[in-house]
């Protein structure tokens, strides 16, 4: 996933931990996601959450299609890999998973099969991900770009002042460009519906998660946890213009 100068790709610089959310999801899953297992971030972009996952103990690995690490030293790449497939043995982890990765995946059959090649037998995946009709594409911050990508619309908010970290200097013409060329080339925003038959032929249980999501993930959207266990329906509405939350099991 090549990054520009006026986009940031799946989670390059994200630096919320991720470890104690994964906990509690997974115990809500009946997986003990404990200090023995071998780890894999599908997507790791700057390494930080492996680096998370090996300060607490665990037996962390990356894997990304191209090198973004920001390594502390240069002995740490032995816990890293790239290539456009994993280049780890069958069943070699215990745990697989990814944040804000799937929407930058432009094969997603070949990416979910490589996790399930190298999740071993009762091992867990947990996906983290935006669906195609978020409401504020994560990115651009143009409303509904995961599903509306022509010139005309992402030029109307850009008219409106929408823009990026990166591109306050641009004018609307370029924000409008810029943009659907990235959302293009970077970006495939997939149905719920194709992510599911693709999981369901190589996983033993695919489920969507979104409410343990809810209760566990510590940014603001956790304070919908009470009224979605109180009203099961708005599930499916945090699943479709939220984040999608897929638990797989092997």
């Amino acid at each position: 996933m090549p990054q520009t100068c006026v986009h940031q790709t799946n989670g390059h610089a994200h630096s919320r931990n991720l470890l104690p959310f994964h906990r509690g999801v997974a115990r809500e899953q009946g997986y003990d996601l404990h200090q023995a297992l071998r780890v894999l971030d599908y997507g790791c972009g700057a390494g930080n959450h492996v680096y998370e996952y090996r300060d607490a103990g665990y037996d962390a690995y990356g894997y990304e299609v191209i090198d973004y690490l920001q390594l502390r030293r240069p002995s740490d790449s032995q816990w890293f890999a790239f290539g456009q497939k994993i280049p780890f043995p069958d069943g070699y982890f215990d745990f697989v998973f990814s944040f804000q990765v799937f929407e930058h995946v432009h094969d997603h059959q070949q990416a979910i099969s490589e996790i399930a090649r190298v999740l071993r037998a009762g091992g867990a995946s947990f996906h983290c991900y935006p669906p195609t009709y978020r409401f504020i594409e994560g990115h651009t911050y143009v409303p509904l770009a995961g599903r509306f990508q022509a010139y005309p619309w992402l030029r109307m908010w850009a008219e409106l002042g929408v823009r990026n970290e990166f591109q306050a200097d641009l004018s609307a013409s370029e924000v409008a460009r810029t943009n659907m060329n990235w959302l293009a080339s970077d970006t495939k925003y997939v149905s719920k519906s194709h992510i599911t038959r693709l999981c369901q032929s190589r996983f033993a249980q695919v489920s969507y998660v979104e409410d343990s999501y809810l209760r566990h993930w510590p940014g603001r959207t956790r304070r919908l946890a009470p009224l979605v266990t109180r009203v099961p329906a708005l599930k499916l509405v945090v699943s479709n213009v939220v984040e999608r939350a897929l638990w797989l099991r092997r």
